[in-house]
């Protein structure tokens, strides 16, 4: 009689695994949160793999890799690192696209060929969008399947790697459907190794819930090195850009960027959005200086 298959409850948010499903997960108290899933198999014995110390003087740190985006590359520290994967959040129509399509375009011209993999609209969507921003480029690839593993098949000799989003990726050999927590982090798994082993920096898209964090598990934003958020309000043209995580950097600066006709324009005189610079002073005003990581702003009160 063939022995029946071990099967585990996982937790969506957390991560933590239970032999028996309850309606709240025994670790971080979540309802609701507990998924079927398959245990590992325990009949094999894995092959450890042979791995050696280094000294740490010994390993010279990476040269980072601007996105062409000044106000970018302040956000995460100064630039990309070879091998980092961040995540970026933000509301559906918030910019998060058209962000990393700009950001595509301009390190297609200064670096070469970079990969953006799309599992929510076609090639001619994205060529659209691309000829409007003024970032077309002959070295800028586009993939649009939900197929991870065959999006990744033209990942190799790319210099950068957008994956939009990993919400509507499937991973093969995963159970569940595309936006399944098993299947969120096998999608971000495959990225993160892919990324790694060839060394090239990646960005992730992910959808924001209703409660303002990032669909998916939580373990998601423990597996990126980076957690970018880009927010704004439907009735203004101005969008903010931070990092809640930054393995290479602050966590406390802030980009300014507008929505204009041509694409995402930063914001260069950022006091200018809370200071009228009117010649003459109006009785009750009065002004401060604030910081936000580097960056000063001057307001009124």
């Amino acid at each position: 009689m063939a022995k029946a298959e071990s099967v585990r409850y996982f937790c969506s948010v957390c991560g933590a695994s239970s032999a028996s499903w309850a309606g709240r997960c025994p670790s971080c108290g979540e309802w609701g949160s507990l998924e079927k899933g398959a245990a590992a198999s325990a009949s094999g014995v894995s092959t450890p793999q042979k791995t050696k110390s280094v000294k740490a003087t010994d390993v010279l740190p990476p040269e980072r890799v601007s996105s062409g985006i000044e106000e970018f590359d302040r956000v995460i520290g100064g630039g990309w690192i070879p091998g980092g994967v961040f995540l970026l959040g933000g509301q559906p129509g918030i910019g998060k696209s058209t962000l990393l399509l700009q950001t595509c375009g301009s390190m297609a011209e200064s670096i070469g060929s970079v990969l953006y993999v799309s599992g929510e609209e076609s090639a001619s969507q994205i060529a659209l969008r691309a000829r409007r921003l003024g970032v077309l480029s002959d070295e800028l690839h586009l993939v649009c399947t939900n197929d991870m593993a065959a999006a990744l098949e033209s990942f190799p000799g790319k210099k950068f790697l957008v994956v939009d989003s990993v919400q509507a990726m499937r991973a093969d050999g995963e159970g569940g459907w595309p936006g399944s927590p098993a299947q969120v982090r096998a999608v971000a798994q495959m990225c993160i190794s892919a990324a790694k082993e060839h060394s090239v920096p990646a960005v992730l898209v992910g959808h924001i819930t209703k409660e303002g964090r990032i669909a998916g598990p939580m373990l998601l934003e423990h597996m990126v090195d980076g957690v970018l958020t880009f927010s704004g309000e439907d009735y203004s043209p101005y969008r903010m850009l931070r990092a809640g995580k930054n393995r290479f950097g602050s966590t406390e600066e802030l980009g300014v960027f507008e929505m204009t006709e041509t694409g995402l324009v930063p914001v260069t005189d950022v006091s200018g959005l809370y200071w009228n610079k009117a010649a003459e002073t109006v009785p009750g005003v009065a002004m401060t200086v604030a910081v936000e990581g580097s960056l000063p702003l001057i307001a009124e009160i």
